[in-house]
């Protein structure tokens, strides 16, 4: 049962991981609070249809939050 669970928490692991890593290279622009204050509230999906993934980017004042779920977004790219 285990083994069957760490494939589906893989994803968010690595969210977990890739999101403040993000959001701390974001923070060496010094431009990037005010272009982020103007995007704020917009979501970005990826979806990666080969490995089954759907990435949301939830741009917000100070970064940007990292998600997974199907709901409507401003914008989807599909590869």
């Amino acid at each position: 049962m285990q083994s069957l669970l760490l494939p589906a928490l893989l994803p968010q692991l690595l969210l977990t991981i890739a999101e403040p890593v993000l959001n701390k290279i974001i923070s060496l622009d010094p431009d990037a609070a005010g272009r982020l204050q103007k995007l704020q509230g917009r979501q970005l999906a990826v979806e990666l249809t080969d490995v089954k993934l759907r990435l949301v980017f939830t741009a917000q004042a100070n970064g940007i939050w990292l998600d997974q779920h199907q709901e409507k977004v401003d914008c989807a790219v599909i590869t």
